[in-house]
Formats: C-alpha cells, structure tokens, sequence
C-alpha cells in the first residue's frame, strides 16, 4: 500500500467515526461519494503532491499532499446547515489528530470552500476542506554496502630508505556504525 493510499484510507476511517451519522457515508475516494444515493456523503482524496529531496544518502523526499475532505448534500433547504456542520465537525476531526495516528509528520488546514453545483439530474451542494499534509519518504534505492572494517599493513623501510616488501605491522580497522533511517510507511 502507498503512503498516499493509506493516508486516505486512515482520513476516511477517522471521520466514519467523528461523523457517525451525521452523513449516510465515508469513501476514500473522489467518485464514489459524488454518486452515492445516500447523501450526505463525504469523500476523501488526494489532489497533488510536492516532493522536495533531502541531501542525504541514501537520499529522502519530504512530501507535501494537498488532501481533499469533500462532503456532497442533497439541494434543500437544510443545505447550508448541513454543509457548515458538516466542514466544521471535519475540521475538528482533522486537527485533533494532526499526525493521523503517527502516519505522518504532519497536517495543517489549508482552505474551506462551499459550492453549489448545477449540473447534473439533481441540485447538489458541497464543501470541500483542503489540508496539506506533510511526511517523509525513501527513495527506493539499493541498500549501500556499510563499509565495518579496514585493514592497515606497514612496510618500513630499510636502511637503504626504500619498503623492503616485508610487511613488518598491520592492524584491523573496526570503525563506529550509525543505525541506519528506518523508512516511513
């Protein structure tokens, strides 16, 4: 499974249960919810992902995802209502748990925006909650070798200044290992 892909599956768990019944359904997904019969429906989705490279080896990315909580409602009188509890109760979901259980390094609220959409068989309305959400991952590179041990030898020279080809010392080298990074999910 994908960061990404877990992300948004951990979001959807996380509101199916801050949302009870407050909505019909929780997808992780950008369709399903838009044609569920059941509304309201919440949908959860990626939209686009920055990666920025840390000089480091072997070398890791620090991801930006911009994370989409959309909720979808049936045009009704009830429809502003509805949309602003509804954001309000995903904000509040969102923020209590900024690292998503510790999958990420990070979240933060980005925009709110509530629309109406008139096309289509049915008068919808939806808002829809933007968060950036911050975590690190590897590049899936070959593990490099961890270089553990040296050997050293010295040929002295003999009294004529030049190595005589007589390996007169030598030594081993055990040289002092870091833990290497465990990978993020």
């Amino acid at each position: 499974m994908t960061t990404r892909k877990a992300i948004v599956d951990h979001v959807a768990a996380l509101l199916r249960s801050a949302l009870g019944d407050a909505v019909k359904a929780v997808h992780a997904s950008r369709v399903r919810h838009i044609q569920s019969a059941d509304l309201p429906a919440v949908g959860v989705y990626a939209l686009k992902e920055k990666a920025d490279h840390k000089d480091t080896s072997p070398r890791r990315y620090e991801r930006s995802l911009t994370l989409a909580v959309e909720v979808v409602a049936e045009a009704n009188r009830e429809l502003d209502a509805i949309l602003y509890d509804r954001a309000d109760r995903i904000e509040l979901a969102l923020l209590d748990d900024p690292t998503f259980g510790g999958l990420v390094d990070d979240s933060e609220l980005d925009a709110v925006e509530i629309s109406l959409a008139e096309s289509g068989e049915r008068l919808m309305g939806c808002a829809r909650i933007d968060c950036t959400v911050t975590y690190e991952r590897p590049l899936a590179d070959a593990p490099l070798d961890v270089f553990a041990t040296g050997g050293v030898s010295w040929d002295l020279v003999s009294p004529a200044g030049t190595p005589d080809g007589t390996i007169d010392a030598q030594d081993t080298l055990t040289l002092p290992q870091e833990a290497p990074h465990a990978p993020h999910p």
